[in-house]
C-alpha cells in the first residue's frame, strides 16, 4: 500500500500492534491556564490486519 500526502486513511485501532516504552523524561510547564505535563518516550506501530485500513478519496468540487 503506497502512502500519499494527498490521500486520507481511516484506520481501526485493533488493526495495529502498538509498543511503547516506559517514560524517559517528564517536563512540567507553568502557564496562565495551569500546569502542563510533557511525557517523553518511544513508540512503534505496525499494521497487523491490512483490511483495517481504508483509503478515503474525496471528489473535487
Amino acid at each position: 500500500m503506497a502512502w500519499s500526502a494527498a490521500a486520507s486513511y481511516l484506520m481501526r485501532p485493533d488493526a495495529f500492534l502498538s509498543l511503547v516504552s516506559a517514560p524517559r523524561r517528564l517536563e512540567f510547564f507553568k502557564s496562565a491556564e495551569g500546569v502542563q505535563v510533557a511525557i517523553w518516550g518511544y513508540s512503534a506501530n505496525t499494521p497487523v490486519d491490512p483490511t483495517g485500513i481504508r483509503r478515503i478519496t474525496y471528489a473535487a468540487s
